[in-house]
């Protein structure tokens, strides 16, 4: 597969690929009108993952495989939230544990894709490639 340049934008997923010595060809865009975060294209095996920040319907996690389609993914979830630990902030208010948006994504070369959340303080969770929200 030639090099690509994906972009992610307020408007969709824009796919760019190399044509030759310095030609660039674009791709369909994919969620065109959405709001895509973050995009990861995985060399190993030419997937390509996009996080969508819907709004209303919350974040999304979608996976384009080599036959092209795309397919949504379970979203990363925050572990429970261990006994004794605070559920407020220093205001009072009580503290989120529901995913805002996937900010970035990286591929872990042990264990695959990670997500960065959108949380304070937040650290990485596994995108599993296996999970689907169904």
């Amino acid at each position: 597969m030639p090099p690509s340049l994906l972009v992610a934008t307020k408007k969709g997923l824009f796919e760019f690929r190399r044509r030759g010595k310095g030609s660039w060809k674009a791709q369909a865009p994919a969620f065109l009108g959405a709001p895509v975060s973050a995009s990861l294209g995985d060399p190993r095996d030419g997937t390509v993952y996009a996080a969508l920040d819907h709004g209303h319907f919350g974040t999304k996690l979608h996976r384009r495989g080599r036959d092209g389609k795309w397919e949504e993914l379970a979203t990363p979830k925050y572990p429970p939230r261990a006994k004794g630990t605070k559920s407020e902030d220093s205001m009072g208010r009580p503290l989120s544990s529901t995913l805002k948006m996937i900010w970035t994504m990286e591929i872990d070369p042990r264990r695959g894709p990670c997500c960065g959340r959108g949380r304070p303080a937040a650290s990485r969770t596994r995108a599993s490639p296996s999970a689907s929200s169904g």
